[in-house]
């Protein structure tokens, strides 16, 4: 479900971000349990796949003001997640993400049992805490009681709010994806350096550097081009392990839209109305 492989009938096999995953634990492991590159890659991953449950945890425990377990949470799952569905229906214009929440509130209702609706929460909250846990966003202040972490309520802060008589809640979209996911995921962990801040002719060095790894280390096409996203992703982990430094995907693609020439190779981004459709052009001069 996150993506990372593709199954048809008995087969298996890596997805492009299978693959990006892949490369960046061939270049940058380091043999801890769960490396920083592992974390940021898991950050992007988990919310950009999993944003209603995890923001529907992490809203909870902010609002509570004290400590929350996992059993008060796996009780309330069905009605918090139906007020959050009710909600994003409100401010939503987007056809498509109105009828997936339309599908996933006419799931809710049919959860009619006290039963049935106790095995869904059973295998739906306690993951996602040991997943929040694992990246540092939460803690536990006895056994599954928690909190959100110091650093944690940094992230959570970072991340757009809405608010409407019925609830407030949080609320990621391509945007805030492109524009602030790397530089809040990095509220995390120790200080880093932020790309707008390095001179111009670093930046386009150290920004063709790695778009080149990437090319090297991400292609399955054995064309002169790369998908966008997962390249996006590719390149700012390198840079936040490698450099100490920060980088979101829209200075990545800005930087793009005019071209980068370094040495032997041209760089640029052709866009396409969907991002996953959109890639990494590089040409040799």
């Amino acid at each position: 479900e996150l993506n990372l492989i593709s199954r048809l009938n008995d087969f298996v096999r890596c997805t492009k971000y299978g693959v990006l995953f892949n490369s960046l634990h061939k270049l940058l492991e380091d043999g801890k349990d769960f490396s920083d590159y592992e974390k940021m890659f898991y950050l992007f991953i988990l919310f950009n796949k999993d944003t209603e449950n995890l923001l529907l945890i992490l809203d909870y425990i902010f609002q509570q003001n004290k400590p929350v377990s996992q059993a008060e949470l796996s009780k309330k799952y069905k009605t918090l997640l139906k007020i959050r569905l009710e909600h994003i229906l409100h401010i939503t214009t987007n056809e498509t993400v109105r009828d997936k929440y339309l599908s996933l509130l006419n799931e809710e209702k049919e959860i009619v049992d006290t039963k049935k609706t106790k095995t869904v929460s059973k295998h739906t909250v306690p993951p996602r805490l040991e997943w929040l846990t694992d990246l540092g966003i939460i803690k536990e202040t006895s056994k599954d009681v928690f909190v959100l972490s110091d650093r944690g309520l940094k992230l959570y802060n970072s991340i757009p709010k809405h608010n409407l008589q019925i609830s407030e809640i949080s609320l990621i979209n391509n945007e805030w994806i492109f524009d602030n996911a790397i530089s809040s995921f990095a509220l995390l962990f120790d200080n880093k350096n932020y790309f707008k801040n390095i001179a111009k002719p670093k930046q386009d060095e150290l920004l063709s550097k790695y778009i080149q790894i990437c090319y090297e280390q991400i292609n399955t096409d054995s064309v002169s081009r790369i998908s966008t996203l997962p390249a996006f992703i590719f390149i700012s982990i390198m840079l936040f392990s490698q450099e100490n430094i920060i980088l979101d995907f829209t200075e990545i693609k800005n930087m793009l839209i005019n071209g980068i020439e370094t040495g032997e190779y041209q760089y640029f981004i052709r866009e396409a109305q969907r991002i996953n459709e959109s890639y990494i052009s590089i040409i040799m001069k």
